[in-house]
């Protein structure tokens, strides 16, 4: 799903995500933004490329800055 955070392209915001399994929770600066849920399903693991920052296939990339990016499993 899709944040309706405004950012003002001057300050760092920080943005995290977590999914369990049936749900999606996007959290900004600390605050929950957006919850999606899901049928119950998991992560599968394949060869494809990691997209941050850019949809599949490099598409809409993000205009901006990323910083200290973490993966937990």
């Amino acid at each position: 799903s899709r944040s309706s955070y405004a950012a003002d392209g001057n300050t760092w915001t920080h943005v995290a995500a977590t999914f369990d399994g049936t749900k999606s929770i996007l959290y900004i600066n600390g605050v929950e933004d957006t919850r999606m849920n899901y049928s119950p399903t998991s992560i599968g693991i394949n060869t494809s490329e990691l997209y941050l920052g850019a949809l599949h296939g490099g598409n809409n990339r993000w205009m901006g800055a990323l910083d200290d990016i973490r993966l937990y499993n």
